[in-house]
């Protein structure tokens, strides 16, 4: 059996966080599995909304090997229907996670609507 040092702990966060990634929202009323990918997940259309580049530098590592993002706020500027939760993808627009919100979906119907996410990896 293998056992993952705290150093190497530290590297596969810090190797997750390095390169391009971006967070998208989803509105299809998906119930994420270890098997999905992009094509299973609808984005909103139009409205002010686009997925967001996350900056490598931006991440923080924790003492218990944590990768937290700051908050990272979505302004809508019209109607998408419901928000179910994100996922992010790699440089390659690979899913790497997703996560449905636990008190969603947030229903989008009008201009100025906010969704924001708080992303955390261990």
């Amino acid at each position: 059996m293998i056992t993952i040092t705290n150093n190497g702990r530290r590297a596969f966060i810090e190797h997750f966080v390095a390169g391009k990634k971006s967070v998208h929202l989803f509105t299809s009323n998906s119930r994420p599995t270890p098997e999905d990918n992009t094509s299973d997940y609808r984005e909103p259309a139009g409205n002010g909304y686009s997925p967001i580049n996350l900056d490598p530098e931006r991440w923080k590592i924790d003492s218990d090997f944590v990768a937290r993002y700051p908050e990272v706020t979505f302004l809508l500027t019209g109607a998408v229907g419901n928000v179910y939760g994100y996922y992010i993808t790699d440089d390659k627009e690979k899913m790497i996670l997703v996560e449905r919100f636990v008190d969603g979906p947030y229903i989008v119907q009008s201009n100025g609507h906010r969704i924001s996410v708080n992303i955390a990896i261990a």
